[in-house]
């Protein structure tokens, strides 16, 4: 008999390979639609849902990721407060859900007087969902409306990110 059961199942806990280059900042052009999901827990105990682009997320070794996000956000606000996240997305046919541990970092300064929270995450597991009978095709995806304005503005934030991580 063929079950159709299926569940999440332990990686390791380092990030995807195929994430990891995704998230590099490298080709942004190239992982402008990925959407990465980033789950925080309010302080009524809500889960809450924010939604990250690769100008946002960088990875910057195996286990280890950077966040720039709006200082007065909520998800900033419940970084601050707890220091437990889950990252997801959808890549190479699979979900990817990395549980990590967040520090609070210096904000970013970006020019234009722009600030950025600042977050380094580590990678404490990462689980894969993935079935034999199907294949993940697309998470949530988008298409940049103004991508000559939205890129740089993305490169900026990765180029602080990186600066951030070598200090």
């Amino acid at each position: 008999m063929y079950t159709l059961a299926a569940m999440s199942r332990s990686a390791g806990n380092e990030v995807p390979p195929a994430l990891a280059a995704a998230l590099d900042g490298s080709r942004l052009e190239a992982a402008a639609g990925l959407t990465v999901l980033l789950l925080t827990v309010d302080a009524d105990g809500w889960p809450r849902l924010a939604m990250l682009s690769a100008g946002e997320v960088l990875a910057t070794g195996a286990r280890a990721l950077r966040l720039a996000l709006w200082p007065d956000s909520r998800t900033t606000t419940n970084l601050d407060r707890s220091d437990r996240a889950t990252l997801a997305a959808v890549l190479d046919g699979a979900g990817w859900y990395l549980r990590c541990t967040a520090s609070r970092q210096p904000d970013l300064a970006l020019p234009g007087g722009r600030r950025l929270a600042s977050f380094g995450l580590t990678v404490d597991e990462t689980l894969e969902d993935q079935v034999p009978y199907a294949e993940l095709t697309t998470g949530i995806g988008f298409r940049l409306l103004e991508p000559d304005r939205v890129l740089p503005a993305w490169r900026e934030a990765v180029a602080a990110m990186r600066a951030a991580g070598e200090g």
